[in-house]
């Protein structure tokens, strides 16, 4: 018995979290998506064989890499010292503190420049914005009222994407939408 009312409040609870919501759009309204399916749209319209276009409409901003190249020159010291087979090069940066070693060790010591070099790419808005636009649905009227069930991914809306429609049917468009 628990599990059948287990059951019964996770069926509810997810048929509660895919229960359509209804927008309604006047003609050259606009609605801005949250992000969410358009499972069907239907105008309402006194044209009794009116028409209507809706459409989704996302702006996306352009970027370009920049690119920027710094140089760093640095001073240094550096002393090679060898025991004849082997060879071992120490570098320090700026002031050193000189302790002599033997004169057979040191293979050669004195100041050294060292100019190193790194590129860094980064996006930048370059101020353009692209406008892409979504064919949503097109309704045909019949005696003032028109149907259609957007099917594949053309059915999603982006968030932000803004929603409207145009055509010769004057009244109502309600978009059924599924998040």
């Amino acid at each position: 018995m628990r599990n059948a009312l287990l059951a019964l409040s996770l069926l509810v609870s997810g048929a509660a979290l895919a229960a359509p919501e209804a927008v309604e759009l006047a003609p050259g309204a606009e609605w801005a998506s949250p992000g969410c399916r358009l499972a069907a749209v239907r105008v309402v319209s006194s044209v009794a064989a009116g028409t209507a276009q809706i459409v989704g409409v996302t702006a996306l901003d352009v970027y370009t890499n920049a690119t920027e190249t710094v140089s760093e020159t640095e001073v240094l010291w550096r002393r090679v010292y060898t025991n004849g087979a082997e060879a071992v090069t120490n570098t320090y940066p700026a002031q050193v503190a000189y302790a002599p070693h033997p004169p057979w060790l040191v293979a050669s010591e004195g100041w050294v420049t060292n100019i190193s070099s790194r590129t860094v790419t980064r996006r930048v808005p370059t101020g353009q914005v692209l406008m892409l636009t979504n064919s949503l649905a097109s309704v045909t009227c019949s005696g003032g009222l028109g149907y259609a069930a957007p099917e594949g991914p053309g059915a999603w809306l982006a968030p932000g994407e803004t929603v409207s429609w145009t055509g010769t049917a004057s009244g109502r468009a309600i978009l059924f939408l599924e998040r």
